[in-house]
This record gives structure tokens, sequence and C-alpha cells, in this order.
């Protein structure tokens, strides 16, 4: 599968999802195929969808919001936070290791440096929602509450991880239902990429349960770059504003 079959542009995607989630038989074929296993917040609107470990006012969820904003529905900030934390995942590791971003320098890469907020050794292989940050606070309160003073609106947040352990505990198993929320009750923003570490995700997970869900429904899941493709590469999306640390 090419990697732009994969994604709905923003402009497609506003009026698709006004016209799927208007449409009461397809929203009933997918709540059947969930098994009626709906997070409150898709119940009575579609949502624009932010799926992470922890929800946190990054530069890239900044950027979220503003697409949301333009697709016209609310945003919504999906957790995991029953996932572990693991010092050798990079979107991890920034949870608990911030990257401040400062400027750029003459080549245009990002200048950033970091502020640890937790013990990064001992918090190793921990459940996020057990670790606590050098000043005791809990690490998804800390989070929460830089998303609270930080953010110019008040955004919901939903913990999957109940749902997660009743639908299959493992990505390759709840993904398969995961994907279904977008066919008619929200848009996800995410990037799925076909090299690195990612690369066997992308293959193994996403792409075989992208497929299913496409042929069950006959139409694919709405799914917008989170990131522009061609911004991958860049630090600044993963990077905190000098505000935050203020």
């Amino acid at each position: 599968m090419d990697e732009l079959e994969i994604y709905t542009s923003l402009e497609d995607a506003k009026a698709e999802i006004q016209r799927r989630w208007g449409d009461k038989d397809l929203r009933k074929k997918v709540e059947e195929f969930l098994g009626g296993d709906i997070p409150e917040p898709f119940k009575n609107e579609p949502r624009a969808v932010l799926f992470r470990n922890i929800i946190s006012p990054d530069i890239e969820f900044y950027h979220f919001l503003d697409m949301a904003k333009e697709m016209g529905i609310k945003p919504l900030g999906l957790e995991y936070v029953n996932d572990k934390f693991c010092t050798r995942n990079e979107d991890k590791l920034c949870l608990g290791k911030l990257a401040i971003f400062e400027k750029r320098d003459k080549n245009g890469n990002a200048i950033v440096h970091f502020e640890k907020i937790i013990d990064i050794k001992a918090s190793d292989n921990k459940r996020f929602s057990d670790i606590k940050t050098l000043q005791k606070e809990g690490l998804v309160e800390f989070h929460h509450n830089l998303l609270k003073y930080n953010s110019k609106e008040n955004v919901d947040t939903c913990d999957m991880s109940e749902w997660i352990e009743r639908n299959g505990h493992a990505a390759v198993e709840y993904y398969k239902k995961f994907l279904a929320f977008f066919i008619c009750h929200g848009v996800l923003f995410e990037n799925f990429l076909f090299d690195g570490e990612e690369d066997a995700f992308t293959k193994e997970t996403f792409i075989p349960a992208f497929e299913l869900v496409t042929e069950k429904f006959n139409l694919k899941p709405m799914i917008l770059p989170a990131i522009a493709i061609e911004n991958i590469g860049d630090k600044y999306w993963w990077c905190y504003p000098e505000l935050v640390k203020k």
C-alpha cells in the first residue's frame, strides 16, 4: 500500500465526516462491529482525535488544535496511561524528558534544551499511571496540568486503557477495532511511517487493520497526517514552546 493511500485530505475529511456521521445505518453497523463498546466522547458527535500515551501541550498538539478548528469539529485527546514507559522509545521518552524549543540554527535545524522531569532509569518499564515526577507529582497529572495552564481552550481527554484491555490489549489486536472509530465517529490525526523504527508497526499492525476495516465498511478510515509528511524529520514538532518551561 502506498503511503499516500492511507490519508484523507483535510477538505475531503471536513465534508465526509459530516456525511458519514449523518448516516445512521452506517453508524449502527460500526457500533455493532464494536460490540457497542463506544467511549462516551464518541456518542453524541464526531471528534478530531489525537491518540498519545498522555496528551501534552507540545507543538504538535497546538497544530492538531488548529486543524480541528479548521475542520469545525471538537478536538479529543485519547490516552493510554496504563502502557509502559520505555527509554528505548523516543515518543515515550519525550514525556519524561521535555524538549524545549529555543530557535533554529543557520541551517534551519531546531535547537532545543531538555528538562528532565522524572527519574528516567527508575521509571523504565513502569506504567505511565504509576510514575511520579521528581517533584512527587503523578506524571499523568503533571502533563494534564501543563495542558490546563498552557492551552487556550479546554480539551477533552479520554483514557482508553480499559477499552484497550477489553479489545485485545496488544496493538495488533485492538487496532482492528480502534480504526473503526474513524469510519464515521471521528477523524484520526496521526503519521504512519514506512521506515525506521516505526516500519514494522506500520506494516504488521496498522496496514492489516486498515485493510480489514476498509473492506468491512467499503470505506477507508479517515486519517490526516498529524504532521505534514515533508516535516516528519523536523524535531521542532515534538518540542514544547518556551512558554511551557515558564
